[in-house]
């Protein structure tokens, strides 16, 4: 886990992300739908500045929810759906 604050994890969490995409052949623009889990909805802010910048102009449907705790006590977790490229 790297940094305890958000936009670190969130910077972290959407690199790990573009890595699978990357090796499934496919990118950001590939992505249909994410959930954002946020431990504090105070965070939004933070996280949503990274994730912006990170996924460009690509935008795919978003939903975003507090939880009361992720694994390891992390602040963000992220999960996507994307539909891949013909290969």
């Amino acid at each position: 886990m790297v940094g305890a604050d958000v936009a670190a994890q969130s910077e972290q969490v959407l690199k790990n992300l573009s890595a699978v995409l990357a090796q499934a052949g496919a990118g950001w623009g590939d992505v249909v739908k994410t959930t954002v889990f946020l431990r504090d909805m105070g965070d939004f802010a933070a996280m949503n500045a990274v994730y912006s910048r990170v996924l460009g102009d690509a935008r795919p449907a978003r939903s975003t929810v507090a939880v009361a705790g992720l694994p390891r006590d992390v602040r963000v977790e992220i999960e996507l759906v994307a539909a891949l490229p013909p290969r």
